[in-house]
């Protein structure tokens, strides 16, 4: 029985409170950890860009592996106040801000996708395999992750959406 496949990916974001109590300037880079099938160089380390032009055809057309990708965000936050001690970092999810929001270039939500907030540092984004026939402008997603420093009032940082191109329809 084929299963979906799977791309996990970690968000280092590194960065210290100024002066004037903002957070500017964090850094941040995603790195593919895990993939289910092999999949390399599907994310773009400065960008986290997710291409999925990437994968091999003889992936592609893998008959154990679904055309979905689950794909798994885990934050890994380096975050520090003025003094130097460590500041917590967590996931903005529905309940504490905004959350992961899915959109296409419309600006609509996608209809075969969702994210889910499986703990405060882990988010997975399921994209079902329901719109590979959408032309391919349709079939490009902006994920607006978003994190918060709760001992801050909630401040709020974004990690740039990270797009997902879904290429050419997988093969059947």
């Amino acid at each position: 029985m084929a299963i979906p496949r799977r791309l996990e990916i970690d968000v280092y974001v590194v960065g210290q409170q100024a002066a004037d109590g903002t957070f500017p300037g964090a850094a941040v880079s995603y790195i593919a950890t895990h993939t289910i099938p092999t999949m390399p160089g599907l994310v773009d380390f400065r960008t986290g860009n997710i291409n999925l032009d990437a994968i091999t055809f003889a992936s592609r057309n893998d008959p154990n592996y679904l055309m979905d990708i689950d794909i798994t965000y885990t934050l890994r936050p380096f975050m520090f106040d003025m003094n130097g001690n460590p500041v917590q970092a967590i996931f903005a999810t529905p309940t504490a801000l905004y959350g992961c929001l899915l959109v296409n270039p419309q600006g609509k939500p996608p209809k075969a996708m969702s994210a889910t907030a499986i703990n405060a540092v882990k988010i997975m984004v399921d994209n079902d395999n329901a719109e590979e026939n959408r032309p391919t402008a349709e079939r490009t997603y902006g994920y607006g992750l978003g994190m918060i420093l709760p001992a801050f009032n909630n401040y709020f940082i974004s990690l740039d959406p990270t797009v997902l191109k879904k290429g050419p329809p997988l093969k059947k």
